[in-house]
C-alpha cells in the first residue's frame, strides 16, 4: 500500500510538473487563460467555499490562516473530469477533459490542546490559469475564395506552495468563581502562502488560403514561459460558541453548572498582492505551404526573443463560518479579483474585474464519537451555490457564471475514521445568446484525504510477524 500510494504521489506530480490541459474553454484565449479553481473535493462540493472554514482534516488552500486547524498529519489528492457543452446561436459542441486539481501535504507542528498556540505546515502543487482552445472560423474574402482562420492555445500556470499558520491570540474563557474554563474559547491565527509560478502558455494563429498546395499562408506563433514567486496571506478569527452543562463533581458527587462548546462563529480575509513574474516570450512567424500540422515552410518573417514582466493580478476575500455541534457548517465567502490590471510585456489585456459570492453547507446526521454509529449517519452531506461576474470582455458584456453544487465525504475503513473519499458534482453556466456563446459545464470532483489514525485506519500500519 505504501509503495502504490509513493508511487501515485509521484505520478501525479510529474503530470503537474510537466503540465496538463485543464480547460477546453474558447474563453481562455483571455489573458493567462482561464483562473482554475483548484479547491479540496470537500470545498468544490461547498461552491468552493473555506475562507473561514475550520476543518481539522482538509488543507485549505484559500485562506492559509485556516491551517492551524489541522489536526495530524493530512495528505490530500484531488481530480476532476470536466464535461463542457458550447452553445451557439447555430451550433452546439460537448468535449470533456480529466486533470489533476490539487496535490497537498501537511501536518501540525503545535497540536498540544493543552497549550494556547497551535501551528501547522502545509505544501503541494495545483494549477492555476489553464488555457485550452482550437477555434476555426472560414470566411468568404472577395478574390481569395475562403480564408480559414484558426486559434490554437494550450498551456498554463501552476502553483507549487508552501503554508504555514499559526495563532497570534488565544484566549481562556472561564466565570469569576472558576466553575467552568473553556481553552482557546477566541482564536485569532494568521497564515501565509509562498508560491513559486511556472508554466508555458502557446499560442498559434494560422491563416489558411484555400487556393490548393502552392498557396503561401502564414502561422504566427506566441509563447510565453513563466517563472517567478508569490505570496498570500491571511487572518482567520475564531469564537467559540457555549451552552450550560451540568455534571457531577468525582469527589463531592455534587451537580456543578459548567459550560460545553457547541459550535464556532469564524471570519476569516485573505490578500493576494500583485506581483511583477519574470517571462520569456517568443515570438515566430512564418509563411508556409500545405497543411499546418506538416508545413512547408516558405520563409520566416519573424523571430523574436525577450525577457520581459507580466504583472499578475491581485484578489482579495472574506468569508464567515458557523458550525454547531460537530453536524452542520455554514460557509458564505466573497471573492474580488483585479483581472483589468493584468498586462503582458506592458501591454493591458482588456479584462474586467472578476467578483464571486458563495454558499456553502455542509451536515452530518449523527456524528457519534464512540464510532459505533452507521456508515450512512456519518457521511457528509455538502451542497452549494455561487455566482460570478466573470473577468470576461465579450463586446462591453461581462458575462455571468452561477453554479449550483453537491457531494457527499465517505469515511473509510470505519465510521471514525478520519481518512475520506470525498465526491463532488458542480453544474455551472456562463454567457448566453447575448455574447453569442453559452457554456454549460458538469464537472465531476473526486477527492481522498488519508489521515493516519492509529486505532482505525489500520492499512497505514506496517504489519508484523512474530
Amino acid at each position: 500500500m505504501n509503495k502504490l500510494l509513493v508511487t501515485t504521489i509521484i505520478a501525479a506530480f510529474s503530470t503537474l510538473c510537466y503540465g496538463q490541459i485543464s480547460t477546453l474553454s474558447p474563453y481562455s484565449i483571455y489573458g493567462l487563460g482561464e483562473d482554475i479553481s483548484s479547491s479540496l473535493t470537500a470545498q468544490a462540493s461547498m461552491a468552493h467555499t473555506g475562507i473561514a472554514v475550520r476543518n481539522p482534516l482538509n488543507i485549505n488552500a484559500t485562506n492559509p490562516a485556516a491551517l492551524s486547524q489541522l489536526g495530524r498529519v493530512t495528505f490530500n489528492m484531488d481530480v476532476r473530469n470536466e464535461f463542457l457543452t458550447l452553445n451557439t446561436t447555430t451550433a452546439s459542441q460537448s468535449n470533456s477533459i480529466f486533470t489533476i486539481n490539487n496535490i497537498s501535504f501537511g501536518f501540525p507542528l503545535i497540536n498540544d490542546l493543552t497549550k494556547k498556540r497551535r501551528s501547522a505546515i502545509a505544501f503541494g502543487l495545483k494549477p492555476l490559469t489553464g488555457q485550452g482552445y482550437d477555434i476555426e472560423i472560414t470566411q468568404t474574402v472577395p478574390d481569395l475564395s475562403d480564408v480559414t482562420y484558426r486559434f490554437i492555445g494550450n498551456g498554463g500556470v501552476s502553483d507549487a506552495f508552501a503554508s504555514f499558520s499559526y495563532d497570534l491570540l488565544s484566549f481562556t474563557r472561564e466565570n469569576k468563581d472558576k466553575t467552568y474554563k473553556i481553552d482557546r474559547a477566541d482564536v485569532l491565527s494568521l497564515g501565509v502562502t509562498g508560491s513559486y509560478l511556472f508554466g508555458t502558455l502557446d499560442r498559434s494563429r494560422i491563416t489558411e488560403l484555400n487556393l490548393g498546395a502552392s498557396a503561401s499562408n502564414l502561422y504566427r506563433g506566441r509563447t510565453l514561459e513563466i517563472s517567478d514567486i508569490s505570496m498570500r496571506t491571511g487572518l482567520m478569527y475564531s469564537h467559540a460558541l457555549t451552552k450550560s452543562d451540568t455534571t457531577i463533581d468525582r469527589f463531592s458527587k455534587e451537580p456543578r453548572i459548567g459550560k460545553k462548546i457547541i459550535g464556532y462563529f469564524s471570519l476569516g480575509a485573505f490578500y493576494n498582492p500583485s506581483v511583477g513574474l519574470n517571462t520569456f516570450q517568443t515570438d515566430l512567424d512564418y509563411s508556409f505551404a500545405g497543411a499546418y500540422t506538416n508545413p512547408g515552410i516558405i520563409d520566416t518573417l519573424t523571430f523574436n526573443q525577450v525577457n520581459t514582466t507580466t504583472q499578475a493580478v491581485s484578489s482579495y476575500g472574506i468569508g464567515t463560518s458557523l458550525s454547531l455541534n460537530n453536524k452542520w457548517t455554514l460557509a458564505i465567502d466573497a471573492t474580488r479579483t483585479e483581472w483589468s490590471k493584468l498586462t503582458i510585456n506592458g501591454l493591458n489585456q482588456g479584462l474586467k474585474d472578476a467578483t464571486r459570492i458563495s454558499f456553502g453547507t455542509e451536515f452530518i446526521p449523527a456524528y457519534d464519537e464512540s464510532g459505533k454509529g452507521s456508515l450512512l449517519k456519518t457521511i457528509r452531506y455538502r451542497g452549494g451555490l455561487s455566482m460570478q461576474q466573470t473577468r470576461l470582455n465579450v463586446n462591453n458584456i461581462q458575462p455571468m457564471q452561477y453554479g449550483i453544487n453537491f457531494g457527499i465525504g465517505v469515511p473509510l475503513v470505519a465510521t471514525r475514521s478520519t481518512s475520506m473519499f470525498n465526491l463532488g458534482l458542480e453544474f455551472a453556466n456562463r454567457g448566453n445568446a447575448t455574447v453569442g456563446l453559452t457554456e454549460n459545464y458538469v464537472n465531476l470532483h473526486v477527492g481522498f484525504t488519508f489521515t493516519p489514525n492509529m486505532s482505525y485506519d489500520f492499512w497505514f500500519l506496517k504489519r508484523k510477524y512474530d
